[in-house]
């Protein structure tokens, strides 16, 4: 499109001419009418100094820390299209990034690149300031940027939320190719929000890590995070639960029952000896069932996982879970002092064999009364208690020594490296090699 064409089409667009999305046009409506921004101005994106950089970039060191792996795996997918990755904060600067060094000149050039600022009222409509100003995911494609300089760019941002519903950051895909077509870079969208997604409900658990947390899923596929405490009132929801459930902040600060939104079902959440288990919640309100995915507080003493371990993702993994990982409502299951003393076993013994009769004679059961009891306790058979102690175990190996994968694997228990990479991605969506790079210092890479 050549400059006349595209001012023709930002004007239609100012004046509430039609728009490919409404967001856009609003934004052009925004970028001309409040902001009187120059369309033909040539002048580059500003790059923050790094002193700069840093006091934008200190407030939210927690969220860039947490939110690597997220950022690595979502640059794999799109690195060799020529994309930069950005976390921006919400006032659209970039606090942290990632794109090919040998590009860095051209992605500085165009402004995407670190300390970077895009906000809507200074660059008008881009994927990065729209999205902070709309509060929801964003495409942005070429002569829909409202400078006529930008019209080379395709991005894609996504919003992330902190547990009050403040907006906190931005996750952006940027490209610097006129040629890319609309729909090649219209899937760059849903894995902005996926990495968006997932960066949110890491920081949900970190932020309540002393806290269980149940992931819930309704039929329609709506998903939302609770955290609550011993007693089983709520003391953390994320944005969907709030409103969901109609939670607002002043409700949250009594600290309402879990049993206020749910039938009663203590016995379900039972100590299992740290590990996650699922179970159906009924609701106090409706005729429906979600299904729930519950972490049990983060103690090192009581779960032996590392931070990072504990606080991953596991929404995605309420899709997966079937009528028989699911956890009865009914009362029994072992004691605590037995739950722990069979975890010991099974931490000392990892890269043995171990069987349920060995298990069974520690609680001083049968084979069958055990394995009935040990289910009721922890939501999981045995062997899929055994199996996620032995992938936690080679999780911590991987991020806290450089033995080969194969070594690793003998000393976990699994029959070869095969065996631990078929169960790694099983459980995690990745690969322990891919794991262990996502974990490695940038600049080691």
């Amino acid at each position: 499109m050549d400059l006349v064409a595209h001012f023709d089409a930002m004007e239609a667009g100012a004046l509430g001419g039609k728009s490919p999305l409404a967001s856009v046009s609003s934004s052009w409506h925004r970028s001309a009418n409040l902001y009187g921004i120059d369309q033909s101005s040539r002048r580059a994106p500003s790059i923050l100094t790094a002193p700069e950089l840093t006091e934008h970039r200190e407030p939210l060191s927690r969220l860039v820390h947490l939110a690597r792996e997220e950022i690595d795996g979502l640059y794999k997918l799109v690195r060799d299209s020529g994309y930069a990755v950005l976390v921006c904060d919400s006032d659209g600067v970039a606090i942290d990034c990632r794109g090919e060094e040998r590009w860095a000149d051209e992605f500085k050039h165009w402004g995407i690149w670190l300390g970077g600022v895009w906000s809507e009222d200074i660059e008008g409509t881009n994927g990065i300031g729209t999205c902070i100003q709309e509060r929801r995911p964003v495409t942005v494609h070429l002569s829909e940027h409202f400078r006529s300089r930008h019209t080379g760019l395709s991005c894609s941002g996504a919003p992330v939320f902190n547990s009050d519903g403040s907006l906190l950051a931005v996750v952006d895909v940027s490209a610097m190719e006129p040629s890319l077509s609309q729909s090649a870079h219209g899937l760059t969208g849903p894995l902005t929000i996926a990495a968006a997604r997932s960066i949110e409900e890491r920081l949900f658990r970190d932020e309540f890590r002393r806290s269980s947390i149940a992931a819930l899923s309704h039929k329609d596929g709506r998903a939302m995070l609770l955290a609550f405490d011993d007693d089983f009132r709520i003391v953390g929801a994320d944005r969907r639960a709030r409103r969901l459930l109609n939670l607002d902040p002043s409700h949250l600060r009594e600290g309402p029952s879990l049993w206020r939104y749910f039938e009663r079902n203590a016995t379900a959440f039972r100590a299992n000896g740290g590990a996650d288990f699922a179970l159906t919640l009924s609701s106090a309100r409706r005729d429906e069932s979600l299904l729930a995915l519950v972490t049990p507080p983060h103690n090192a003493a009581s779960c032996g996982l590392t931070l990072h371990t504990h606080t991953r993702p596991r929404l995605d993994l309420l899709a997966t879970l079937g009528k028989e990982d699911l956890a009865p409502p009914v009362r029994g299951g072992l004691s605590g002092v037995t739950i722990r003393k069979i975890r010991g076993f099974i931490d000392a013994h990892l890269g043995e064999p171990i069987d349920v009769a060995a298990l069974a004679r520690i609680a001083g059961l049968s084979v069958f009364h055990f394995s009935r009891q040990f289910r009721l306790s922890t939501g999981l058979t045995p062997h899929r208690y055994v199996m996620q102690r032995r992938l936690d175990g080679a999780r911590v190996l991987l991020e806290t020594t450089q033995l080969p994968l194969s070594e690793i694997a003998a000393a976990t228990g699994f029959a070869d490296q095969g065996h631990l990479t078929r169960r790694f991605r099983q459980r995690d969506g990745t690969t322990p090699h891919q794991h262990r790079q996502s974990r490695r210092p940038i600049q080691d890479r």
